[in-house]
C-alpha cells in the first residue's frame, strides 16, 4: 500500500470529522440536544423548495450547466449585494458561483499560492484557511484574536509577522467562532496592511445577515479593487447548508485564475440548485425578519443556560453563535464540553478546537428548537 503524501500528515485537525458523529448520540442512540456544528436545523423558504422541485422535472435538470453559473443566478447575487450592501457589482465580470464557500477558499489558495509562500491565518479561526493552504504546499503564520483586543487582529504583531514570503492574509467579520461584530476601522486597517505589503486579503463573509442589524461587506470601505476578495454564502442567510451554494466576490483579474481552478474541479453547479439559490436571493424582508425572530428567541434561553452554568459571555455579538468562557470550576474546554455532554445532554465545540487562543471557551451554535432548548434549561431544575 502507497503511503499517504506529506500535506494529508500536515493538515490541521478537523474537530467536526473526528469528533461530532459520537458527539451527538447517547449510549442509547437517541440523539440530544446538539449545539455544536453550524448545521442550520430551520429549512429554507417553502417558495425556494418549489422553486428547486419545478426545476428538477425540466428536460435539461439533470446534464451539465455548463462551467460558471447560471446568468439568473450571477444577476441575483449582484443584486443582493446591492440590496444587503449597498454595492455596485458587475454580474458578468465580478462574481463566481461556488459549491460551497469552502471550495472558494481552497480555489483562491491553489489559484494564488506557490510552494514556500507563506499566508496569515487568524487563530482562533476556521481551520479550513490554514488546511487550503498547506494543500497548495504554502506555509502559515497564525496571528492572535485576543480578548483583550476585543478579537481584532492586532497591528503590531502583523507587521512583526510579515515578511517577504507572505502573500496572503484571511479575515472573517461577524467573526466564527467569537461571534465579533465586522469594524469600519478594522478593515480600513486590513486593507491599507494588504496594500502595503502587497497581499491578497481574503474577507470570508457567511454571518453577516444572521442576529445582525448592520450587515456590512469589506467592500463597503475597499470598493471593487485589486487585492480585496469577498467570499458569501447562502447556508446561514438563508437555510441552504446542504445544496452548497457560495459566491465569491472581486474584480475579474483576481477572478479569473480562481475561475480556471475551479474549472478543473468543477463541470458545473446543479442547475435546479442554481435556480432555487437566485430565487432565495430575491427572497423580501419578511424571510430575513423570521429568521431573526427565530434566532433571537433561541439565543435568549441559550444566554440564560450560560448563566445558570457560570459562564461569561457577551450579549452584543452577532452571527448564528455563541462564544462563551468556561466557568473557573472547571480546568479547560475540552473537561467542561464533556461534562456538558453527560450531565445535560447538549453538544457545544470546545473552543481550543480553532485554534490555541480559543484555549478556555466553548462555542454553541444556534441549531436547536426552543422546545429543546427550554429542555435543557429545566434540567438545572431537576
Amino acid at each position: 500500500m502507497n503511503s499517504q503524501s506529506k500535506r494529508v500528515n500536515s493538515l490541521v485537525s478537523n474537530y467536526f470529522l473526528e469528533k461530532q458523529p459520537e458527539n451527538t448520540h447517547s449510549k442509547e442512540g437517541d440523539v440530544k440536544v446538539d449545539l455544536g456544528a453550524g448545521n442550520p436545523d430551520l429549512p429554507p423558504d417553502r417558495w425556494v423548495k418549489n422553486v428547486l422541485r419545478s426545476s428538477i422535472e425540466k428536460p435539461n435538470a439533470f446534464q451539465y450547466s455548463g462551467y460558471g453559473a447560471l446568468p439568473s443566478l450571477k444577476k441575483a447575487i449582484a443584486s443582493w449585494y446591492q440590496l444587503k450592501y449597498a454595492i455596485s457589482i458587475d454580474s458578468k465580470r465580478e462574481v463566481i458561483a461556488l459549491s460551497g464557500s469552502k471550495s472558494g477558499i481552497n480555489y483562491i489558495s491553489l489559484a494564488y499560492l506557490n510552494p514556500g509562500d507563506t499566508v496569515l491565518v487568524p487563530n482562533p479561526g476556521y481551520a479550513v484557511y490554514a488546511n487550503a493552504a498547506i494543500i497548495a504546499g504554502a506555509k502559515v503564520k497564525y496571528f492572535d484574536l485576543k480578548p483583550e483586543n476585543d478579537w481584532y487582529p492586532d497591528r503590531e504583531q502583523l507587521q512583526e509577522l510579515i515578511d517577504d514570503s507572505c502573500k496572503m492574509i484571511w479575515i472573517n467579520y461577524p467573526n466564527m467562532p467569537t461571534g465579533q461584530r465586522s469594524n469600519a476601522k478594522v478593515f480600513k486597517e486590513m486593507i491599507c496592511f494588504a496594500k502595503q505589503h502587497n497581499l491578497l486579503l481574503c474577507h470570508d463573509n457567511p454571518y453577516s445577515h444572521v442576529l445582525n442589524d448592520h450587515p456590512e461587506s469589506i467592500f463597503n470601505y475597499s470598493g471593487i479593487e485589486d487585492r480585496v476578495l469577498e467570499l458569501n454564502s447562502l447556508s446561514k442567510s438563508h437555510n441552504l447548508a446542504g445544496a452548497r451554494i457560495a459566491m465569491l466576490i472581486g474584480n475579474q483579474e483576481l477572478l479569473a485564475p480562481v475561475n480556471k481552478i475551479q474549472s478543473n474541479f468543477e463541470s458545473g453547479i446543479f442547475r435546479p440548485i442554481q435556480e432555487a439559490a437566485a430565487f432565495a436571493l430575491e427572497l423580501n424582508g419578511a424571510w430575513d425578519s423570521r429568521l431573526h425572530k427565530i434566532y433571537t428567541g433561541r439565543r435568549e434561553i441559550v444566554y440564560r443556560i450560560l448563566k445558570e452554568l457560570g459562564c461569561y459571555f457577551h450579549r452584543n455579538s452577532v452571527g448564528m453563535f455563541v462564544w462563551a468562557k468556561v466557568p473557573d470550576a472547571f480546568d479547560d474546554d475540552k473537561e467542561f464540553s464533556g461534562w456538558l455532554q453527560q450531565k445535560l445532554g447538549l453538544t457545544v465545540v470546545p473552543g481550543s478546537a480553532f485554534g490555541s487562543n480559543g484555549y478556555g471557551y466553548i462555542r454553541l451554535s444556534l441549531t436547536a428548537s426552543e422546545g429543546q432548548l427550554k429542555t435543557v434549561e429545566r434540567s438545572f431544575k431537576n
